[in-house]
């Protein structure tokens, strides 16, 4: 019980609290990939805590459950301006969540698929992934925009109706910024 560093042959170095001979409390875990500080049971990742790989690439804040990320957290890829930030499942985007882009665009969707980055399903999801800053709004098929939804354009004129692969198609209606209304099939 308490606090101590343990420095190990292969490099890394363990600072924190201790139960057992566990790393068990809040401790900082350091190797030559990764830097983790936060939470442990056991000698595990459970709780709070922040993982940053060393080479600076991808940063985790949010939770652990057994060593996975779970529950609710950030992921962060900073050379790129990506994120996700969202709900977890064994060390996946799994859930209610965001991906964000480092153009502005992003994607509101409830995740799943063994990758995370698949929207489940034919769900709801709201998003801008386009870099004229077009909105969608509406169902999504296997990660495609398809499905009933509506479109607001950056010029500001809206499209409702059906859409494949992101763009009109089917039945639907589009209102120009004069207010003119176009009914038909697309």
């Amino acid at each position: 019980h308490g606090r101590g560093i343990m420095r190990y042959s292969d490099g890394s170095v363990y600072e924190g609290q201790w139960e057992h001979g566990n790393y068990s409390g809040t401790g900082k875990y350091t190797s030559k990939d990764e830097e983790y500080v936060g939470s442990w049971v056991y000698g595990i990742k459970t709780g709070h805590g922040k993982l940053i790989t060393q080479d600076g690439q991808i940063v985790y804040d949010g939770w652990f459950v057994n060593g996975q990320r779970s529950d609710a957290g950030t992921l962060k890829y900073p050379q790129t301006g990506v994120s996700y930030t969202g709900q977890w499942s064994k060390d996946v985007p799994s859930g209610k969540g965001t991906w964000q882009w480092a153009d502005g665009s992003w994607w509101e969707s409830t995740w799943g698929g063994s990758n995370g980055k698949t929207a489940s399903g034919s769900g709801r999801t709201r998003c801008r992934l386009f870099a004229n800053g077009d909105l969608y709004e509406g169902e999504t098929t296997n990660h495609e925009m398809t499905g009933t939804g509506n479109i607001t354009f950056s010029s500001g004129e809206v499209y409702r109706g059906k859409v494949r692969n992101s763009s009109k198609h089917g039945r639907g209606s589009f209102k120009t910024l004069d207010g003119m209304l176009y009914e038909g099939k697309w």
